[in-house]
């Protein structure tokens, strides 16, 4: 990593140009640039004090870039397991943000990180900004609000797929990207009077927000145009973030990539939540006494986990059931989140006239497999399996997602997805695996934009739908599966574009198309025409939803890529009786 000045001296602000024997600090729009031997280091004052990033630049366009800000206290020691609480404190030297914070504590699926390194002391984020013009140096710019995802499990704002410097130059927008706690750590529920209130990593996410509504404006940041975007865990929780009447202020936008809180698998009931948490403790060696049989935490079992180290505890999630594991540990809490998602969406109680758009990819199950099952489902060497083996597979995994378990018309939905396929492995591997995505995932998501649109005129909804397959095989997917889950994360932030030699020039074509799609909407509200065809909202004939999208696909389709109503059969004739009460 390159090494610039950690030591800045502070100098007064100013409007004016100050040339200087051995350097030359400039003042813009807040922003102050010293020249110097080893780099560009910009500084920017908040109430806090003042921070010192650097000066980067992609394609000719400057970016100030400031990595490892604190926007809350360290969740350490007895603030473990509690809600995150703000900054206060004032530093008195300038704080050294040209750095990666570690990453939050979780157990890793790849070591793709730009800092290896894992904390309880993680609570950080990072800014990408467009260098301030000259010519217009007040202008602020709008900002895009990254929520990773990982099923609130795993991941983080430090891995390699995350930089958001590409999206910052190209789209002209401002890009922050966050860590927030994981596991244990985020998701622990120790009952009604125990010191874990649950959501922890949801509120880390509506503090992380509150820092960049109160803040951005110092980097060049419009904080009245701000768009939150996340993809599979952090979709939902961007859905949720425009449900809470804790956070439905703070931005203006969203985009939803693969994932809403609308498969009820998602959100836990608190009881079943803090029995399952029990187990786990007991799992990890405390004495649960009582807890065992009540499935309640007492104070003994609470002060057991306070002491166990970070290392011990990330090692829950493979202590646990399936059934004890769950999909998601988020929680009605009655404050963050009121009520069940779909009772806020059916009741209005959301953020109106919210610009929204939502994406899907073409098989956004496979990944489940792959993860899941490895022995049968192997990225590389799959098992061989007959039909009614994966039959069997399919509605086993069907009992796991489902809400209300194995449905009723569990072979009538087996033979929608089946249906013209032939015993070919590979091929009906992969419809298990799309099978599972639409209902975990991509109806979802399809339904909860229609709940947005039916109940409020004033928004406006977009999707698209991710349907190409180019180049090497990514992360998460496998040669049998389709288009996978994640793959329109790697051109919203500029891979292709930087690693060409793992992509072909289509993958590259589509990242530049993605990120002018993308930050056009953060920009405006809506999406850029596509081949001289407006991109229309949904809209409503005689109280049906019509849902216009537009298909990134490998070659350009004859006529048009625009479609109407991606998935209907799927999502409002096989899904939504078991998704939405």
């Amino acid at each position: 990593m390159d090494e610039r000045n950690p030591n800045l001296k502070e100098f007064p602000r100013s409007d004016l140009m100050v040339i200087l024997l051995f350097g030359i600090i400039i003042y813009v729009s807040g922003v102050e640039v010293t020249h110097d031997k080893s780099g560009d280091t910009v500084s920017v004052r908040i109430g806090n004090g003042v921070i010192d990033g650097r000066r980067e630049s992609y394609e000719d366009k400057d970016l100030d870039v400031y990595l490892g800000i604190p926007y809350a206290q360290p969740p350490v020691g007895l603030l473990r397991f509690k809600r995150p609480l703000p900054v206060v404190d004032k530093w008195t030297e300038p704080l050294n943000a040209q750095h990666w914070s570690p990453a939050c504590y979780h157990v890793k699926l790849h070591n793709n990180f730009f800092n290896p390194n894992m904390s309880e002391d993680c609570l950080y984020l990072n800014i990408w900004s467009p260098a301030a013009n000259p010519s217009a140096p007040d202008t602020l710019r709008p900002v895009m609000f990254w929520i990773h995802g990982g099923g609130l499990v795993w991941g983080s704002a430090v891995e390699k797929f995350y930089s958001g410097h590409v999206l910052s130059a190209l789209g002209d927008v401002v890009v922050v990207t966050f860590n927030y706690r994981l596991n244990i750590f985020g998701t622990l529920y120790t009952g009604a009077e125990g010191p874990a209130p649950g959501n922890q990593a949801l509120w880390d996410q509506a503090l992380a927000l509150e820092w960049v509504h109160d803040n951005i404006k110092y980097f060049g940041g419009d904080p009245d145009m701000v768009t939150v975007f996340g993809e599979s865990a952090g979709a939902v929780t961007t859905a949720l973030l425009t449900l809470s009447p804790v956070s439905r202020h703070l931005f203006r936008r969203a985009i939803v990539m693969s994932g809403t809180p609308l498969n009820s698998r998602l959100v836990a009931d608190k009881h079943e939540l803090e029995s399952r948490w029990v187990s786990a403790a007991v799992k990890l060696g405390c004495d649960a006494g009582d807890s065992e049989s009540t499935g309640r935490f007492t104070p003994q079992l609470t002060d057991c986990l306070l002491g166990q180290s970070a290392d011990r505890l990330i090692t829950v999630q493979t202590v646990l059931s399936e059934a004890e594991a769950g999909l998601m540990s988020v929680i009605v809490d009655g404050e963050l989140l009121p009520s069940a998602p779909d009772v806020m969406l059916r009741n209005g109680d959301y953020k109106k006239g919210l610009d929204l758009m939502i994406g899907t990819t073409e098989d956004e199950g496979s990944m489940i497999l792959l993860m899941a099952r490895p022995d049968r489902y192997d990225k590389w060497a799959p098992k061989p399996l007959t039909r009614d083996e994966l039959v069997g597979d399919f509605k086993q995994f069907m009992t796991l997602v489902t809400p209300g378990g194995l449905p009723n018309n569990a072979d009538d939905i087996v033979k929608f997805y089946f249906n013209g396929h032939s015993d070919d492995t590979d091929s009906l591997r992969h419809r298990v695996g799309v099978g599972l995505g639409d209902v975990l995932l991509g109806c979802p998501t399809i339904l909860y934009a229609k709940a947005v649109h039916s109940a409020d005129p004033t928004a406006r909804v977009y999707q698209y739908y991710y349907n190409i397959k180019a180049g090497d095989e990514k992360f998460l997917c496998a040669h049998w599966a389709g288009v996978c889950h994640f793959s329109d994360v790697y051109p919203v932030f500029g891979l292709p574009l930087i690693d060409e030699h793992k992509y072909v020039e289509r993958e590259r074509q589509v990242s530049r198309q993605m990120i002018a799609i993308l930050s056009t909407f953060a920009r405006t509200g809506s999406p850029p025409a596509q081949s001289g065809a407006q991109w229309e909202p949904y809209y409503s004939i005689d109280g049906q939803t019509i849902g216009p999208y537009y298909e990134f696909t490998n070659e350009p389709k004859v006529g048009t890529n625009f479609g109407q109503n991606l998935k209907h059969i799927e999502c409002e004739v096989l899904w939504k009786k078991h998704l939405i009460n």
